[in-house]
């Protein structure tokens, strides 16, 4: 057996580094995908992926297997099970990934991780829902500043920002709770006015089966009004849908989305 300090590492230099976050789950993969591995099991303290938060959701359900772009999406999205680098690294390598827990049974498998099983004709339309918290909505009206003068002044101040809709008349986007406060003080001194929503969060559905099936958005839509949930945002990709909200709608919201798409297909 070999032990390796997972998030360590060395630069071209030779100076001892890290990987940063989820550098032991990238280390586990990148060993794998190097050493020609079977598998890869990541043990964790939950016994795999969850369609949903199981501390908001209160349906959620455990996935026996999920697509290496599925994880990575729900991954990006505010799910922490495993980060994101490590399943890239793996689906590069075509290297199975097993999320499993460190306190259940040996014959307990958790979800594998590997490539979408390209022989199910109907493949499942969403397989989780995954949110993020603490985001601050920004609209900007274009009538007196460009999009590009306000997106290169955020960049110049390394500010990374998130759910962008460009409309002719304004600008939408969003920034975690730090990056906003750096944000409203940069726009003011520049005399640029900004509509504000705090306390904002971001809901998203992801799935392989998402594009090309119609009705999505209209069943989101519709469960979200059902619950008197104003929808602030919204945007899309093939394999995943976003919707802002405000910040008191979030268990409501990953609720009804979860309700929607995941415990009518289970």
């Amino acid at each position: 057996i070999v032990v390796v300090a997972g998030f360590q590492g060395l630069s071209k230099e030779g100076h001892v580094t890290t990987l940063g976050r989820g550098g032991s789950d990238t280390s586990a993969a990148l060993l794998g995908a190097a050493l020609g591995a079977e598998r890869c099991d990541i043990f964790t303290d939950v016994s795999g992926m969850m369609t949903g938060d199981p501390r908001l959701v209160k349906k959620a359900r455990f996935l026996k297997e999920v697509s290496y772009e599925e994880v990575a999406n729900m991954a990006h999205e505010g799910a922490k099970v495993i980060h994101p680098r490590a399943v890239e690294v793996a689906q590069q390598a075509h290297l199975p990934l097993r999320i499993r827990s460190t306190w259940d049974g040996v014959n307990e498998l958790g979800t594998l991780i590997s490539d979408r099983n390209l022989s199910i004709s109907h493949y499942r339309t969403v397989t989780g829902v995954a949110h993020q918290v603490g985001l601050t909505q920004f609209s900007i009206a274009t009538s007196d500043v460009t999009a590009d003068e306000v997106f290169n002044l955020l960049a110049a101040n390394k500010l990374s920002v998130d759910f962008i809709n460009i409309n002719p008349d304004k600008i939408v986007f969003n920034l975690n709770r730090e990056e906003s406060r750096l944000a409203q003080k940069l726009l003011e001194a520049q005399k640029i006015e900004a509509q504000v929503v705090p306390d904002c969060a971001k809901v998203s559905i992801v799935g392989a089966g998402i594009m090309g099936t119609p009705g999505v958005t209209a069943k989101i839509v519709a469960a979200l009004s059902k619950q008197k949930i104003q929808i602030l945002q919204t945007t899309d990709s093939y394999t995943t849908i976003w919707v802002l909200v405000n910040g008191k709608d979030l268990v409501a919201a990953v609720n009804a989305l979860h309700d929607t798409f995941l415990v009518k297909e289970a």
